[in-house]
């Protein structure tokens, strides 16, 4: 961003990367067999250059897995907020002109 605005020039930049999930709903969620696994790829260069050991990497999975599983629970057991607060906690121009904040 810094050459786009110092140089006033269009910058393209391209980027080869896997999907972790298909584009939309309609290709469907499931990985395609001729895209490479990031993850996959990634743990096996932290595997080699001695950064992680497998066991390591498992136990990491295991700790976010639960407690990804622990806020899922706990959002789902949260009351629904009341639609009469819909615009509670909102900016717009419009608030400084009646003066709320």
């Amino acid at each position: 961003m810094e050459y786009v605005r110092t140089e006033r020039k269009p910058f393209l930049l391209e980027a080869m990367v896997s999907r972790l999930y298909g584009h939309s709903s309609a290709s469907g969620a499931n990985r395609l067999n001729d895209e490479a696994d990031c993850i996959v790829g990634f743990e096996r260069r932290l595997e080699e250059r001695g950064l992680l050991t497998r066991q390591q990497m498992d136990e990491l999975r295991a700790t976010f897995a639960a407690e990804l599983l622990a806020a899922h629970k706990q959002v789902k057991e949260e009351p629904q907020p009341d639609p009469k607060s819909i615009h509670d906690h909102v900016f717009s121009e419009r608030d400084l002109v009646r003066g709320d904040s």
